[in-house]
This record gives structure tokens, C-alpha cells and sequence, in this order.
């Protein structure tokens, strides 16, 4: 059995697949402590036959091919399809950087921990270093923490691809990616971290996150554009759903995770005014305060909230000026 799999969701990728898969062959893993599978998520490229072409050189790869179906999905597949001790979601245009020998030693020293957490570079589309990413600043590193420690010290959400995961917690817990969804991996990292036993945040820099000029974030498509942002509104939902489900067993926990999720809230409809002008015009607006209002989330109601913010929520709750 492997160590560690790493799972890739790939969508007509063949122009960087390649580059991924040979990251992974160039590091300094061991060969017999990995596998890869690619997940095909109905590619109409030539991506699967790149995959195929680099088999020789990677025996431990499996290919599995699916209906187009997202990559919430393709992540969810590859999670069944192994039985690796660890598991490391990456995507099929990233890299990992060549030493990465921290990771088995993390993972021999700390058996008992589910999730450790990297830092990745940010990388753009010259190869220029533009940061670093998951940095989780106000989160004590290098010692094994409960979960909801480090939601109570400040752990943001974001990237899956800087996680090593015990494939076991995941298991057991029922933790899959929500399908359907943009931003999977901020919906699902608080869900986990939430419920983890240990954790471990590392300042090693494992990863390579290549700036991608064709992201949602950057696209001039209206439809791709508004399901990005009405699906804030799906997680956000989701962060409400945890704090209502600790709020007997943790309240400590739960208030916590109400407070983040009342942040981001705010900062959702305060973006609504910012970007009025722009998103009325697209028809984003009446769609986003719709869909609020059907979740019970606009007018906004919050609490444990500054003076200052709690004037901004009266305003911001004039309907008239953020639509």
C-alpha cells in the first residue's frame, strides 16, 4: 500500500499536465511511497493520451475517466478509488516543488495528526513569484493542535492543494467536496478542520500555484462570473450550518465559526454596493439579494459586530442602494 496519492482532477489539460506529472517524478519522494490518480472529467482534448504517454515513467499512476461532472466530483471519485494512508488534492496545472521530503518526515514523526498544512508559492504567468499562499499567520506551526484550536486562533479556509490529508479522517467522517459548487475548497477545509482531531501547520513551502490568466476570478464570461459569486453565498450558508451544529456540543466553536461567517456576509453585501454598478448591469444584483433573502440572510441581522459595522449593516440594508 502507498504512503500517499496524490488525486488530480483534469479538464482539458493538455497543455499542462505534463508539467504537472514530471513535478511529481522530479521531487524527491520516494517512488514506491506515492501514487498518482487522474481523474478525466470528460476532457475533449488530448489530455488522457498525454497522461497514457507518461505511464512508462510513472508506474504507480491510475487513469480513471468520467462524465463531465466538476471537479468537486473528480476529487470525490479519486478519494474512493485508493487506499493511501494520505491523500493530496492537487490540480492538473500546478506543481509541486522538488523537495518535499518534510512531508514523509512530518508524517513518520506525527502519526496521530489528520491534516497538515503547507505553504505553496504563488507563482504568475512569467514564472515571477508573487507570494505565498495559506501562510495562516495567527495559527501557532510546528506543533500537532486540535482542529478547533486553530479555527479559535484564526485559521482561514482556502486551498485544498496545500493540505495532506489522512485518507482515514476523511472516511470517517463523511468529508467530501460539495459538488456543483465554484470555491469547493473553502466550503470543505472549515468543515474539516472543524472536526480534526490534530493538526499541524508547516511553514514548508510544498506547492507551486500557477497564476491562470482564464480563471473565474479574471473571466469576461457573465454566466461563469455569476455562479462564482452567487456560490459565496451557498458557503457562507454552509459556515452558518456549522456554527448551528456545534452550538450544543462547542459553543465556544460555534460562536467562533458565526463570526467568521457573519464577516464574510458582510463583506458580501458590502461588495453588492461596491460593485453595484457592475453587477446590476450583468443582472448579478437582484439574483445575489434574492438569493440572500431566500437563506434568510438579507436584511442582515448580526451580531458581535463593531459599532462602526453595525451602522454600515443599517445602511447596507437600504435595499435601494446596493441594488
Amino acid at each position: 500500500m502507498n504512503k500517499l496519492c496524490f488525486i488530480i482532477p483534469m479538464y482539458n489539460a493538455e497543455k499542462v499536465i505534463e508539467r504537472t506529472l514530471r513535478s511529481i517524478l522530479d521531487s524527491n519522494l520516494p517512488r514506491d511511497f506515492y501514487e498518482v490518480i487522474v481523474v478525466d472529467d470528460g476532457s475533449t482534448d488530448a489530455s488522457l493520451e498525454v497522461v497514457n504517454g507518461l505511464k512508462p515513467l510513472l508506474p504507480r499512476i491510475k487513469t480513471i475517466v468520467q462524465e463531465n461532472g466538476g471537479s468537486s466530483k473528480a476529487r470525490n471519485v479519486g478519494l474512493t478509488a485508493t487506499l493511501a494512508d494520505y491523500i493530496w488534492f492537487i490540480d492538473a496545472d500546478d506543481k509541486v516543488e522538488k523537495d518535499i521530503s518534510c512531508i514523509p518526515q512530518l508524517i513518520d514523526k506525527y502519526p496521530t495528526v489528520d491534516i497538515f498544512s503547507f505553504t505553496y508559492n504563488w507563482i504568475g504567468e512569467s514564472g515571477k513569484h508573487l507570494g505565498y499562499g495559506q501562510l495562516q499567520k495567527d495559527v501557532q506551526h510546528n506543533i500537532p493542535l486540535p482542529g478547533r484550536t486553530a479555527i479559535l486562533q484564526g485559521y482561514k479556509p482556502g486551498s485544498v492543494c496545500g493540505l495532506v490529508i489522512k485518507r482515514t479522517f476523511l472516511l470517517d467522517n463523511e468529508l467530501s467536496f460539495k459538488e456543483g459548487i465554484t470555491q469547493q475548497d473553502v466550503e470543505l477545509t472549515y468543515r474539516m478542520f472543524a472536526r480534526a482531531n490534530l493538526v499541524m501547520f508547516s511553514s514548508d513551502v510544498v506547492y507551486n500555484y500557477m497564476f491562470c490568466p482564464t480563471s473565474i476570478t479574471r473571466s469576461t464570461n457573465v454566466k461563469k462570473r455569476m455562479k462564482y459569486e452567487l456560490d459565496k453565498i451557498e458557503i457562507i450558508k454552509s459556515f452558518r450550518e456549522q456554527a448551528d451544529i456545534f452550538q450544543q456540543t462547542d459553543p465556544e466553536l460555534s460562536i467562533t465559526i458565526r463570526r467568521y461567517a457573519n464577516a464574510a456576509l458582510f463583506g458580501y453585501v458590502y461588495n453588492l454596493f461596491k460593485h453595484k454598478r457592475e453587477w446590476r448591469k450583468i443582472g448579478l444584483s437582484d439574483k445575489a439579494i434574492l438569493t440572500l433573502k431566500t437563506n434568510g440572510m438579507y436584511p442582515l441581522k448580526l451580531e458581535r459586530m463593531g459599532w462602526r459595522k453595525q451602522l454600515l449593516c443599517r445602511i447596507l440594508n437600504i435595499e435601494k442602494l446596493i441594488n
